[in-house]
């Protein structure tokens, strides 16, 4: 669920399509 190792940018941007606001939330704490 949380493969953003290879590339964190690409995956954040395609998990912010696909969960909206769960996965964004997370990827911005994280950076």
């Amino acid at each position: 669920m949380a493969q953003a190792e290879p590339s964190r940018v690409a995956v954040d941007e395609k998990q912010i399509t696909v969960d909206g606001e769960k996965k964004w939330l997370y990827p911005r704490s994280t950076l």
